[in-house]
């Protein structure tokens, strides 16, 4: 962020360094849209780009980034506060995310064939979780009360539950099972850009900007 701020208004190329270490150079391109917003993408000689879109006051709406290795993020940013995005890894694994600006939060990862993996969530009530699916499809999680007591759980791929629920110094108060109703984390969420987890990673071999240094 320090450098879309600083270079925002600003485009070419340039160098930099820090602290005597070798100078590495930046192209910086502006794109600016008729009602006045704009777009700062920086791409540096590594293959790793950042783009970083923004009001006409200034104000971050939309970030991406991608390095050389084929991984990738994608954020949108709300005018309420809240955001969310996804991160894409070198291995076609990724992660979901989305905060509602009002102390709501979720993450969910998935492997590359989409499966889900792990999830954690908070509250802006204080309650939070986290649970993981194991290779034969059962989850796995515990979720904890804003007065710290808690339930361990497990749920199967048939939507059958297990539970137990201990206080908050870790005494077991009950047990129980059935058939789990299904909830999602990301429900009341700001919405996925699901558009992003399908964008096409950076080739290694596509043509890119030759940088020469500027002195």
């Amino acid at each position: 962020d320090f450098f879309e701020g600083f270079f925002k208004k600003y485009a070419g190329e340039i160098t930099v360094s820090f602290g005597g270490e070798e100078n590495f150079p930046l192209l910086i391109t502006t794109l600016t849209y008729a009602d006045g917003s704009y777009k700062v993408t920086l791409h540096d000689d590594l293959g790793q780009s950042t783009t970083s879109e923004y009001t006409t006051d200034g104000r971050l709406t939309h970030k991406s980034w991608q390095n050389a290795d084929g991984s990738r993020g994608d954020t949108q940013y709300r005018a309420d506060g809240s955001s969310s995005g996804i991160v894409v890894r070198a291995d076609g694994s990724y992660q979901r995310f989305a905060d509602d600006g009002k102390g709501t939060s979720v993450l969910i990862q998935y492997d590359a064939n989409g499966n889900q993996t792990r999830q954690q969530w908070h509250n802006a009530d204080g309650s939070y979780g986290a649970e993981y699916t194991d290779p034969n499809g059962q989850r796995h999680g515990t979720a904890y009360a804003p007065n710290g007591s808690y339930r361990n759980y497990t749920l199967d791929p048939d939507g059958r539950q297990k539970s137990n629920t201990f206080d908050s110094d870790g005494r077991f108060i009950s047990s129980g099972g059935g058939r789990a109703q299904k909830r999602s984390a990301l429900r009341r969420m700001p919405p996925m850009d699901n558009a992003a987890l399908n964008r096409p990673a950076l080739s290694q071999t596509s043509k890119r900007p030759t940088f020469q240094p500027c002195w």
